[in-house]
């Protein structure tokens, strides 16, 4: 019988982002306990992120001159050849898995030409990212080439029951779909009692994060409450659009934004709400991190991770998608009930064992070896 030695991370562009420390959450634990070598085939790193990677992990770095065209389909051609290559000439040994956390029909068509076993992971939920979609047409032909291709992987990992359930209707065998939570949390935060009057989110200035939304509620909000901040964390394309709607509704002076912030928890628990409305997500880490520090939290009801951390409003409250007026509506109730609210948070924090980085890690090394 086979045993797993090697494990080829196929992830092209590694960015700042909830998804890239939540792997990386994993990887590391598993690499520093010298269970699996890792190996990260990638095209660019961010420079935070990079801080981060256990030197236990190689990372095999095949240029940022591809990058000249900007354009991510080209990107896409150029790493599949490097991609074979690198299969080809270093792995031997098919004692290599791959796991694919990005791209992943370039890497499940090589899986196929080089006969190895491949390890897929699937984050936002299909649905929420093709209704959303700017470029809708692109975005139908992505989505119906990955319902096919993820019949050929090994192995389908979601971090949402929702995606899981969704692609079990479409994958086959279904038992090859797994639902394995984000590893988002290491330890259970101490609850911070003293709060500043901020409404605080954080995430990346762009569509599928709809803080226009926020920003709209914010404004009756601080109409009806006095002395709030609203604070924004996050660098992205939409901050001049952001800016300007700040400056249309008068409110400039209540909202500020923070592109990088070394330690943004230290911001969160001071914060007396933290909001996630976003129009789809998988299961966004800012609301487990924010549950853990203790700090309120409403959050769109969007596909598909906000209800399943919050149990259906049981350890926090929702909204609908792009639903202001009743966003607004919340943050005054949970304003003027903000025991009520405190007590949600602590219930939901007891139940984070779920997201912890030592559970997680262990799920993943068990599908990992179940291949084998």
């Amino acid at each position: 019988m086979k045993k797993l030695k090697n494990v080829l991370v196929y992830f092209p562009s590694i960015e700042n982002g909830g998804m890239e420390k939540n792997l990386f959450n994993m990887l590391n634990f598993i690499s520093n306990k010298n269970l699996i070598k890792f190996y990260l085939l990638t095209n660019f790193v961010d420079k935070n992120i990079k801080k981060k990677i256990s030197k236990k992990i190689k990372i095999i770095k095949y240029g940022s001159s591809i990058n000249i065209l900007n354009n991510r389909y080209f990107i896409s051609f150029v790493s599949f050849f490097y991609f074979f290559f690198v299969l080809k000439k270093i792995f031997v040994s098919k004692n290599t898995l791959i796991f694919s956390a990005q791209n992943s029909i370039v890497s499940i068509l090589l899986s196929k030409i080089l006969n190895y076993k491949i390890l897929v992971r699937n984050g936002n939920h299909p649905v929420g990212s093709l209704i959303y979609s700017e470029n809708k047409f692109l975005s139908l032909i992505s989505f119906l080439l990955k319902l096919f291709f993820y019949n050929f992987a090994n192995k389908v990992v979601c971090n949402s029951n929702q995606s899981s359930d969704f692609f079990k209707k479409f994958i086959f065998p279904r038992s090859k779909v797994k639902f394995i939570a984000n590893s988002t949390i290491s330890s259970t935060s101490a609850i911070n009692k003293k709060r500043e009057n901020f409404i605080i989110t954080a995430g990346r200035l762009s569509k599928q994060k709809d803080i226009q939304t926020l920003i709209k509620a914010f404004h009756l909000f601080s109409k009806n409450k006095k002395g709030y901040k609203l604070i924004i964390m996050g660098e992205g394309k939409l901050k001049t659009k952001l800016l300007n709607l700040c400056s249309k509704l008068k409110i400039s002076k209540k909202v500020v934004f923070k592109n990088f912030v070394k330690n943004p928890n230290k911001l969160i628990s001071l914060s007396k709400v933290y909001v996630c409305s976003s129009l789809y997500e998988g299961l966004p880490n800012s609301i487990i991190e924010a549950l853990n520090l203790g700090t309120p939290i409403i959050s769109s009801d969007c596909k598909s991770g906000p209800k399943e951390i919050l149990k259906n409003g049981k350890y926090g409250y929702l909204f609908p998608v792009k639903n202001y007026n009743i966003l607004y509506k919340k943050l005054v109730y949970v304003c003027n009930n903000y025991h009520e609210a405190i007590l949600k948070t602590r219930k939901g924090q007891k139940s984070l064992e779920r997201f912890k980085v030592n559970k997680v890690s262990h799920q993943y090394i068990k599908e990992m070896n179940n291949l084998f």
